[in-house]
């Protein structure tokens, strides 16, 4: 086999993804629409549709890793998404409760 099919072969055995169906607890997974090394299309989103204790939140800048923004005075995306992300979950919850209320 080429080194190219045995690397996307280890990846692919790897790759957290996998284990998507067995997340019990709830996990908010962060990603950066223009990380270059994760980006969006690396995600198999159905997978997160599958489980009810995750949650896909894409934000649209942070980079890789860092989130950080400017060089001086070095500030961070995660200040502003963190609160943000938190609005959100409680939103989603209060949703997802409505929703379980009904049936």
């Amino acid at each position: 086999s080429s080194g190219i099919n045995a690397e996307y072969g280890y990846y692919y055995r790897v790759s957290p993804v996998n284990k998507c169906h067995k997340v019990e607890k709830p996990v908010v997974v962060i990603n950066s629409r223009d990380d270059f090394l994760a980006p969006l299309s690396a995600y198999r989103l159905a997978e997160f549709t599958k489980n009810p204790n995750l949650v896909l939140w894409s934000t649209a800048a942070g980079g890789h890793v860092s989130f950080v923004d400017g060089l001086f005075p070095v500030t961070s995306y995660l200040d502003k998404a963190v609160p943000e992300c938190a609005s959100l979950l409680r939103e989603f919850t209060a949703t997802s409760q409505d929703h379980e209320a009904d049936s």
